[in-house]
């Protein structure tokens, strides 16, 4: 085990998440909160977000269907997929 996978593991460990994930987090949260809101301007920025290949890219890694990425249950996936990638180390 080198020197990042024992930080890696550390920081799952502790129940936390790395910087990455918690980007890919934030994005996802950032997206389902603008897409709750009323607003025509928004709301087209959120469909054409929905078409970028970073969405879909996101979607992908985080295995998140793009139609049902909105629940709320749906924003720890990126906790779990963490988790998982420590434990496979």
């Amino acid at each position: 085990m080198n020197h990042w996978e024992s930080v890696t593991l550390l920081i799952c460990l502790c129940e936390r998440v790395d910087f990455v994930h918690v980007c890919a987090q934030k994005k996802l949260a950032f997206v389902q909160h603008l897409s709750w809101l009323f607003n025509d301007v928004l709301h087209t920025c959120v469909s054409r977000f929905k078409l970028s290949k970073e969405f879909t890219h996101l979607c992908t890694e985080f295995e998140v269907l793009s139609t049902d990425y909105f629940s709320k249950n749906k924003l720890s996936v990126v906790f779990i997929k963490f988790h998982t990638m420590c434990n496979n180390l």
